[in-house]
């Protein structure tokens, strides 16, 4: 449902909200979340220009999160790179269409809402609540309060 972009997207933020603020370079990134490096470069300048990231150049660079993970929502990062459109015409243009959808494009429309609403009410912290968060670094019991341990390890 994703491509491969938005789901690059969501890794990396996953992992930046893991760091807890700690400035972290595109390589160590793109390495814990399995993607070509080029290709996370890409995806972090994307989520910069969209205003959810930071990066500072350096040797004391990197990237970090601009807004607390809690008010972060998974569709403020799919608009950022993949933004899903409502249907409010027929895609085919045809006149009889005009003032009501088909069944189908209905239908399409209805589930980008359902999709929408779904991930607007997700926000990045409540994925951290899990006892194995996204990128699978166990959380210990000692933070139920939704921190990881932050090692990078899988």
């Amino acid at each position: 449902m994703f491509s491969k972009t938005t789901e690059y997207a969501f890794r990396a933020s996953v992992f930046l909200c893991e760091a807890q603020g700690r400035r972290v370079p595109a390589q160590e990134i793109a390495a814990a979340t399995h993607v070509p490096v080029r290709y996370m470069s890409k995806v972090l300048q994307t989520l910069t220009e969209a205003g959810l990231i930071e990066s500072q150049r350096g040797p004391s660079g990197g990237f970090w999160l601009t807004h607390d993970p809690a008010k972060l929502s998974l569709l403020d990062i799919v608009q950022a790179i993949d933004p899903i459109d409502r249907i409010q015409e027929c895609p085919l243009g045809l006149k009889d269409h005009c003032d009501t959808l088909c069944p189908l494009h209905r239908e399409l429309d209805n589930l980008a809402a359902i999709a929408i609403d779904k991930l607007a009410n997700t926000s990045l912290k409540s994925l951290m609540q899990e006892p194995v968060v996204p990128l699978g670094i166990k959380v210990s019991l000692s933070s139920a309060n939704g921190s990881a341990n932050g090692n990078g390890k899988h």
